[in-house]
């Protein structure tokens, strides 16, 4: 009896040493909890996957937009492939104010999610009281320059008309310069390459059957008790490392079998870094929203460009355990795409305002809410961040709404 009672204390003992080291373990390889995981497919970056064709149409002047099975019936869809329920193709009238929203994921969001809050806010003003407010919603997930010039050239040449024009951009412009040494031309939309490729069927198929196996495995770890144990926990982390190298041989297999026409490709563009290719994206940011500036000008609509927060910008907003472990992975490449690029968005926005510019560097509207803002771990924000978010965006408009021609401040009141 006293042998078989050392056993289970010995066993016991073990077990618990292991389960300490495991949970060493995790604290070094694996700091991010379980419940921070979410599959490639459900993340803001697919849209630059293979996948991304399954839900977008090729656009002859945009580069793509929605398919309608792909939208939500509670935010809609409309022909032209928005989030919008009604027309992009708006007239002016006396008691209507049309603003048109644009950017990527981040504007998407907000003009879908907070849409209230920013309404609310610019109706305050007596320059918008009595009067419809009309949104127009021209963000989709995964724009980035010159996208959002040449949707607003579209719209302007169809025949509608803005009183407002406001750009909230900037993350897309340097978080895709992975992808500049592909072999395609850096200034073409980010799903370009699977639109116009015919995928091999095969290696297409097993690439989603990856990322399904992935998203169950995921899934299946919110629901299971087994991540209670730091040495389960360990192993299911190493078998998610696994999966996700799966998912990238998958994916690389489809790009190098994928039949892309020449003509696609277009000019050739090598870069030797990360900083030089962000440089050369970040000019085109700065340039395309010069261009909209003078559209705007031209007709009659005021433009205010922001630059969107993101928490991987050192210092600009104080975060707590518990959104630290939902808006930071080290295991993506956020960080430093952010390190690298966002200070060539600042500066490149001090060049805007010197040009005459209403920009705003948004970038620091978080710097006094420790409470989270954050919804993920790439760029996007829970409800009460965006809706801090709306009312900054509509505040800096009316701050500014009689000063478009002189140029805005680069960090907001």
């Amino acid at each position: 009896m006293k042998k078989l009672a050392f056993r289970i204390v010995a066993l016991a003992f073990s077990w618990a040493v292991i389960e300490l080291f495991s949970f060493a373990a995790l604290k070094i390889y694996f700091p991010s909890p379980v419940t921070a995981l979410r599959p490639l497919g459900s993340q803001a970056a697919n849209i630059f996957r293979p996948n991304s064709r399954l839900d977008h149409h090729v656009h002859p002047f945009l580069g793509f937009v929605l398919k309608s099975q792909a939208a939500s019936a509670k935010y809609g869809w409309n022909e032209f492939g928005f989030m919008d329920n009604q027309t992009p193709i708006v007239k002016r009238s006396p008691d209507k104010v049309i603003v048109a929203l644009t950017g990527g994921s981040v504007a998407n969001q907000l003009s879908q999610f907070a849409a209230d809050p920013l309404l609310a806010e610019l109706g305050k003003s007596p320059l918008f009281q009595d009067r419809e407010i009309r949104l127009v919603k021209l963000g989709l997930n995964g724009f980035r320059q010159p996208q959002q010039l040449m949707t607003l050239a579209w719209f302007l040449a169809l025949g509608g008309e803005f009183d407002v024009v406001i750009n909230l951009d900037g993350f897309n412009e340097i978080y895709l310069q992975p992808y500049a040494n592909t072999g395609f031309f850096h200034a073409y939309p980010a799903m370009w390459p699977y639109g116009v490729s015919n995928l091999p069927e095969r290696e297409y198929g097993e690439y989603q059957f990856r990322l399904a196996q992935e998203r169950e495995f995921v899934d299946g770890l919110y629901k299971s008790r087994a991540h209670h144990s730091p040495l389960l926990r360990l192993m299911m982390r190493f078998f998610h490392r696994r999966l996700r190298w799966d998912i990238a041989q998958a994916e690389q297999t489809v790009v190098r079998e994928a039949r892309i026409p020449e003509w696609a490709k277009g000019p050739r563009r090598e870069y030797v870094s990360r900083l030089e290719a962000s440089r050369e994206s970040v000019g085109l940011w700065r340039r395309a929203s010069l261009q909209i500036a003078a559209l705007c000008t031209a007709h009659g609509a005021r433009y205010f460009h922001l630059l969107q927060p993101n928490q991987y910008v050192e210092g600009s907003k104080p975060m707590g355990a518990a959104e630290r472990r939902i808006a930071i992975d080290p295991e993506q490449s956020f960080a430093e795409a952010a390190r690298i690029g966002y200070p060539l968005l600042i500066e490149a926005g001090r060049e805007l305002i010197r040009r005459g510019v209403l920009f705003a560097d948004l970038t620091r509207i978080y710097a006094d809410h420790p409470e989270p803002v954050y919804g993920d771990a790439c760029c996007h924000f829970n409800e009460h961040g965006r809706n801090l978010l709306a009312v900054a965006v509509a505040r800096f408009v009316l701050d500014n709404f009689d000063g478009s021609k002189d140029g805005g401040t680069q960090q907001p009141e």
